[in-house]
């Protein structure tokens, strides 16, 4: 599990969605995004503009790769 801010996940997804432009269901379907980026995120809110975004990492090397190219 990766924990990120707010920030951090905004430009993180940004990226993301740029380079899944072609395929957007990833975003939108849970299973796609697990099967294809190999996480799903979930939000824990502290107030509307204020929240952590937690990862959940079902495979190992899919979570070496996205550490190598979001962070």
């Amino acid at each position: 599990m990766i924990t990120l801010k707010r920030k951090q996940w905004e430009k993180i997804e940004s990226q993301i969605r740029k380079d899944y432009n072609q395929n957007p269901s990833v975003f939108l379907i849970r299973s796609r995004m697990r099967e294809e980026l190999g996480f799903t995120w979930r939000k824990d809110e502290h107030g509307y503009y204020d929240y952590d975004v937690f990862l959940d990492f079902y495979d190992e090397h899919k979570k070496t790769i996205f550490i190598l190219k979001y962070m």
